[in-house]
């Protein structure tokens, strides 16, 4: 039996680079009244890109901080109406109704607004995160739609909520499923073949554990998930893998990050962060040959809008945690 080829992926950053890059940021961030603070996130972004590498090449990443500017705008004038409508709600509703029941109201007003909204900010998201990055001068796409993934997240959570959750692996991997078969490296798509059944015994038990333990199994619950998860995906039909990863890796890690953070009064998070990138990408591998040579790269026109709004709303994405 032929031997499979292992592709490995690296992280070369340091953390007091991060450090430096981070404490200038923060800098101008504060002299310029937060305004840097678009390009500060760019610079950050591309460093830990330019960083990662894979069969000896790097990622990059392509985001401006004017483009990252001018979404945030659009996202603080976004907020701006709403937070009127919500305290003209209250301001109509408060003599009828009292003030309890009119921020009752107006709170669920809110919501039912940005929920339905949430998977297309994602998605709008997505497509400019993934346009922006590039390996080997070719871009990624995103060519997913905010209907197709409103579909999936709706009957995703009306069946976890009939189901009491236990459909939530299910949920899980439809998720992966519509993200990564929608994803392309220049014209070759990804693909997700996991399937809910198998993830449920992982998911169910790591869930409770991870209760039992109050959190302290969380490490290897995060671990198993995202083996399962990286595992699943396929490119040119071949796999990548996080077979040598373990929960008492990120645990160590995890473990040593929190003390140093807390003892350091939050200094050392630049270096936490290079630390657990470190050790995530160092076990993480493609296994099987890319013919590069083949695979055709194009640029997609996409706003930033998504992106901040899934920053500045505290949306995870896709990938996040790698």
């Amino acid at each position: 039996m032929e031997e499979v080829k292992l592709n490995r992926f690296e992280f070369v950053g340091d953390g007091t680079d991060f450090f430096i890059l981070r404490f200038v940021n923060r800098m101008l961030t504060g002299v310029t009244l937060g305004i840097y603070s678009a390009w500060a996130f760019v610079k950050e972004k591309q460093f830990l890109y330019r960083n990662t590498r894979f069969i000896g090449e790097s990622f990059d990443y392509h985001g401006t901080g004017k483009e990252r500017f001018i979404g945030t705008l659009k996202y603080l004038g976004i907020v701006l109406v709403l937070l009127v409508v919500i305290f003209g709600l209250v301001f109509l509703l408060e003599p009828k109704f009292g003030r309890k029941n009119a921020e009752l109201v107006s709170s669920l007003f809110s919501y039912l607004i940005i929920l339905p909204l949430t998977p297309y900010i994602i998605v709008a998201a997505l497509r400019y995160r993934l346009s922006r990055t590039s390996y080997r001068s070719v871009r990624f796409r995103f060519i997913g739609t905010g209907n197709g993934f409103f579909k999936i997240i709706i009957v995703n959570f009306v069946l976890s909520v009939i189901t009491l959750f236990f459909y939530t692996s299910w949920a899980y991997c439809n998720y992966f499923n519509y993200v990564a078969s929608h994803s392309l490296y220049g014209n070759r798509p990804f693909k997700f073949d996991g399937k809910g059944s198998e993830l449920f015994g992982t998911y169910v038990s790591g869930f409770i554990l991870t209760l039992v333990t109050c959190g302290i199994y969380a490490p290897w619950f995060y671990v198993n998930l995202r083996k399962y998860i990286v595992s699943h995906i396929l490119f040119e039909g071949n796999r990548f893998s996080l077979k040598t990863l373990t929960g008492e890796m990120v645990f160590g890690v995890m473990f040593k990050n929190i003390l140093f953070i807390i003892f350091t009064f939050g200094f050392y998070f630049p270096w936490a962060v290079i630390n657990l990138r470190k050790l995530i990408l160092s076990h993480l591998v493609y296994e099987g040959d890319i013919d590069f040579d083949s695979i055709i790269g194009s640029f997609s026109q996409a706003e930033a809008l998504g992106d901040v709004a899934t920053d500045l709303g505290d949306m995870a994405l896709p990938g996040d945690g790698l």
